[in-house]
């Protein structure tokens, strides 16, 4: 397929070998370029939009899980010990979001970047989710 465009923006999709009439004027792919009306061309294909760039949302939905181990060795490595962690959990203060929140501390099969804990974590210890972001990917490498 060619697309006959005017002016830049794509005004018809032709197939190849036809011949077209297109406002007041008959041309098919194989004639010169020229010979039409101006801001009138031939391309195989437009040119593709280069891709939105991903959210900070997006980007952290496709960081891989951590293990326990290598999220808790993060931490550390930001100078936050596990015992702080554990600390400040005991301080939420709803029973029932303390007790879950100290399950998924404690016996994780992994760590997901989007979980809503590590973001508890992080604003409990001021880390700000780019922080977090930084931390996650010093994880992985």
């Amino acid at each position: 397929m060619l697309h006959l465009l005017k002016d830049g923006a794509v005004v018809m999709i032709v197939p190849v070998g036809a011949t077209i009439t297109h406002d007041g004027f008959t041309v098919s792919p194989t004639s010169i370029t020229s010979m039409m009306p101006e801001g009138y061309s031939f391309v195989e294909a437009p040119p593709a939009p280069d891709p939105e760039p991903l959210t900070p949302e997006e980007l952290r939905e496709q960081m891989p899980p951590l293990t326990p181990r290598q999220f808790r060795d993060a931490l550390i490595d930001h100078d936050i010990m596990p015992e702080q962690v554990t600390a400040a959990i005991g301080q939420i203060a709803d029973v029932k979001d303390r007790a879950k929140a100290l399950n998924a501390w404690e016996y994780p099969t992994q760590f997901d970047r989007t979980e809503p804990l590590i973001e508890q974590i992080g604003a409990m210890f001021d880390l700000t989710p780019d922080d977090i972001d930084d931390m996650w990917r010093q994880a992985t490498a």
